[in-house]
C-alpha cells in the first residue's frame, strides 16, 4: 500500500475508481502503482495536477522509486 494514496482517498472521501479518474489513469493502473510500484510519467503528472499538495519525491519513495511507462 502507498500511504499517500490512502491519505488522499480518505481526505477526499474517494473510492479507487474516483481516485484513478482524478489522476487520469485507469483503476488497473492505480492498482499496479499500489501493488507493484510501477509508475509512469502520465500518472505522475496526473497526480501532481489533481493533488498539487502531494510531494512527488516522497510519493516516489513510497512506491519504491520505480518509474516505468505503462
Amino acid at each position: 500500500m502507498v500511504p499517500i494514496l490512502t491519505e488522499l482517498k480518505y481526505k477526499y472521501n474517494l473510492k479507487d475508481q474516483e481516485l484513478a479518474d482524478k489522476i487520469g489513469i485507469s483503476r488497473s493502473q492505480l492498482y499496479r502503482i499500489k501493488t507493484e510500484g510501477k509508475i509512469g510519467e502520465k500518472s505522475i503528472k496526473g497526480l501532481k495536477n489533481a493533488f498539487p499538495e502531494v510531494d512527488i519525491d516522497e510519493f516516489l519513495k513510497q512506491v519504491g522509486g520505480t518509474k516505468n511507462e505503462f
